[in-house]
C-alpha cells in the first residue's frame, strides 16, 4: 500500500514544477485528505493506511504534520531521498493528478474552508481542543455522494507524458508549462 509520505512527496514535486506555487504543511495535509477521499470514493479502498484527525484547521495526518512541522508556514521544497513516482499504480497516479489539478487552483485558506463545510466528516467530528479520529469509512461515504473527480477535464497528453516516462534523469516527473490548460490537447 502507498505511504502518505510518498503522496506528500508527489504533491511537493508537482508544486516545485511551478515557480509560483508553494506548498506548506497545512496545504499538504489538505491535499492528502482530498487524495485519500477521492481514491476511496473511486476504488472502495484507502490510498494509504494512516488515519486523519479532526484538528482546528481541518483534517490532519499527525505523521505528516510532525514531518514538516519545522517548516512552519514556509514552503516545503524538498522530497524524501526514498521517493520514487514509479511506485504509484496507474489508478493512484491518475487520482493524484486529478486531485492536484482540481484542488491545486484553490488557496490553502479555501481548502481549509472546503474541509469545514457543513456535513463534511471534519465538521461532524471536530471538537474544539481535541484531535479526534476521522474514520476512513466516514470520509469514503461522504465523498461517494459528491461530484466524482472523473468528470474533471484532464488533458489526455498529460497522462501520456506521465505514463511515457517523460522524466528528469533523477526520475522526477516533468509537468510541462500549461499542463492544466484546457486547450493543451
Amino acid at each position: 500500500m502507498t505511504k502518505a509520505a510518498d503522496v506528500a512527496d508527489f504533491f511537493i514535486e508537482l508544486a516545485q514544477s511551478d515557480e509560483n506555487d508553494t506548498i506548506t504543511n497545512l496545504r499538504i495535509n489538505k491535499l492528502l485528505y482530498f487524495a485519500q477521499a477521492w481514491y476511496m470514493a473511486r476504488f472502495d479502498k484507502p490510498l494509504f493506511e494512516e488515519d486523519f484527525e479532526a484538528w482546528d484547521l481541518g483534517p490532519v495526518l499527525p505523521s505528516i504534520y510532525k514531518k514538516y512541522k519545522e517548516n512552519g508556514k514556509n514552503n516545503i521544497d524538498y522530497v524524501s531521498d526514498s521517493y520514487n513516482v514509479n511506485n504509484f499504480s496507474d489508478d493512484e497516479l491518475n487520482t493524484l493528478i486529478d486531485v492536484f489539478n482540481y484542488y491545486g487552483k484553490y488557496s490553502t485558506t479555501e481548502l481549509v474552508n472546503k474541509t469545514h463545510d457543513n456535513g463534511t466528516p471534519w465538521k461532524q467530528l471536530y471538537k474544539r481542543g481535541g484531535n479526534h479520529l476521522i474514520p476512513k469509512e466516514c470520509i469514503k461515504e461522504f465523498f461517494k455522494k459528491q461530484s466524482p473527480l472523473d468528470t474533471f477535464h484532464i488533458p489526455t497528453w498529460m497522462y501520456d507524458e506521465a505514463e511515457s516516462g517523460h522524466r528528469m534523469p533523477d526520475g522526477t516527473l516533468v509537468i510541462p508549462k500549461g499542463w492544466d490548460d484546457d486547450d493543451a490537447e
